[in-house]
């Protein structure tokens, strides 16, 4: 059974990463890959190494947040790539800005292998 739901989990993250693959916004185009970092516990950090790349068709000044963290700035380009290796303990919002102003943004997700825990519905033991 958790070879099952754990066989779901990976069919999910790849349709999720594959699906998210290349976002526009207008002329701004950017891939992220991947977008989702597996725990083995939902308490865990997760190790995200991620693949950032970007393409305008006139130059452009661009910066990479994390969070509020700048991970790096291009100026006056009309592509750019980042590698980045973020700690993550749940979900982050990846953005790139144009001249101070968000133009595009990815949630990155932290999924765990191993489920929440479940409240018995009823006691362990019984009188009958």
């Amino acid at each position: 059974m958790r070879s099952v739901l754990w066989l779901i989990l990976l069919v999910h993250t790849a349709a999720q990463a594959a699906a998210a693959d290349r976002q526009c916004d207008q002329t701004l185009c950017w891939q992220i890959a991947p977008v989702v970092c597996v725990a083995d516990q939902k308490s865990d950090r997760c190790q995200l190494d991620f693949r950032l790349s970007w393409q305008h068709p006139k130059p452009i000044s661009l910066c990479a947040e994390l969070e509020g963290l700048s991970l790096h700035c291009w100026q006056q380009q009309t592509s750019g790539e980042l590698s980045y290796q973020a700690q993550l303990e749940g979900s982050a919002l990846l953005l790139l800005r144009a001249e101070g102003q968000p133009r595009l943004s990815r949630q990155l997700s932290v999924l765990s292998r191993q489920p929440a825990r479940k409240r018995r519905l009823v006691a362990p033991w019984s009188v009958f």
